[in-house]
């Protein structure tokens, strides 16, 4: 059976989510086709392709003609009577509608893809539902339900026996606990994880989990020891290439030195992450990054220096809105939200110099749909 899961494995200081999707099958090259709705073998491998059509369409960002593609393979699956198949496709629905930032709609179809999961007795699929959901509910701010349902999550992964999914769903509690700021149960099912991860081998999740312990003890002020969580994880993620976390863990470490009063060591660490931001390419990880320069240079009342960072930052986030304009308005807003901090910031720090033109301007891009 195929399912997409989404274990949001860490939100670090970027509050920046690492998903792992299961393998799926590979893809076909196919164009697309109506479903039909009788129970010949035409139909089932109609169904399947359109499936993998939808996968491929989700994966090159086409999210609408994904939903389009998956839509008609439940129609399909529901024809042939087959729960296991159309509660693995809802679960796609779900994830999509998601990353759209159509947070009502993911709940929806999680929901219908739980209660098919439950319906055939898929504990699995019952389990990576149940993240899925509590991983909605945490992005939308309610994180007692979202511990509900990791907490059933983590019933089935114990019951089964699957360690793995134990680990993921012990992080995923970690993370609600660290949302609503208790900390010292965040290090507890953080530290039962990471035992998980060593046990199964699973260098990418131990340093992943490495990073939220360092974020829990940098939330206590525990500053030495969140650098050594940190340099922990960056030493693993260095020797499993994985260029992306690396350039998160650095930011991380800049941010910790930033809170204990280390600036040149902050600014160091902020550099060599943005370094490799731009390497991957990862814009919304940079436009973070180059605020988090100016707000040093901030700190330190170097003021050219922190108004040019903040102007490289807004420079990186137009361009990515500029490519959200066909993205619902939902997503739009969500993104307008989360860089508005800084362009009042920015916008702040230019009245004060005087250029209050330029800072209108700046705040006017806040308003611009």
């Amino acid at each position: 059976m195929r399912l997409v899961q989404c274990f949001c494995l860490s939100t670090a200081a970027l509050w920046l989510s690492f998903a792992n999707p299961l393998p799926l099958e590979s893809p076909f090259a196919i164009s697309l086709a109506t479903a039909q709705t009788t129970s010949t073998p035409a139909s089932r491998t109609q169904a399947d392709r359109l499936f993998e059509q939808g996968t491929q369409q989700y994966e090159a960002g086409q999210f609408q003609a994904a939903i389009t593609s998956l839509e008609q393979a439940v129609a399909v699956y529901q024809s042939l009577g087959d729960r296991a198949e159309e509660g693995a496709t809802l679960n796609t629905i779900g994830l999509i509608y998601g990353n759209l930032g159509e947070y009502t709609q993911a709940l929806n179809y999680y929901q219908q893809a739980l209660s098919a999961a439950e319906e055939v007795g898929g504990v699995i699929e019952q389990s990576i539902t149940l993240n899925n959901l509590g991983l909605v509910s945490s992005t939308l701010g309610e994180h007692t339900q979202a511990l509900n349902y990791y907490q059933q999550a983590l019933s089935i992964s114990r019951e089964v026996g699957d360690r793995t999914g134990e680990g993921i769903t012990l992080n995923n509690i970690g993370l609600a606990h660290s949302n609503l700021e208790e900390y010292a149960q965040a290090l507890n099912h953080y530290q039962q994880a990471l035992s998980i991860t060593r046990e199964v081998g699973d260098r990418a999740g131990e340093s992943i989990t490495l990073n939220n312990i360092g974020l829990a003890h940098d939330r206590l002020g525990e500053y030495a020891q969140a650098l050594n969580d940190y340099q922990q994880a960056l030493s693993i993620t260095r020797q499993v290439g994985d260029r992306v976390n690396e350039g998160t863990i650095l930011n991380n470490i800049g941010l910790t030195y930033r809170n204990a009063g280390q600036y040149q060591s902050a600014l160091d660490h902020y550099q060599q992450a943005l370094s490799i931001i731009r390497e991957v390419g990862d814009r919304t990880m940079e436009g973070m990054n180059l605020a988090s320069i100016a707000r040093l240079f901030v700190l330190q009342n170097q003021v050219e220096p922190a108004i040019d960072h903040y102007q490289q930052s807004v420079t990186v986030r137009e361009a990515i809105r500029a490519d959200l304009q066909n993205f619902p308005p939902a997503q739009q807003q969500a993104f307008v939200e989360r860089i508005a901090r800084d362009y009042r910031a920015f916008a702040d720090l230019l009245h004060q110099e005087g250029r209050a033109a330029e800072a209108q301007e700046v705040l006017q891009l806040l308003e611009a749909q």
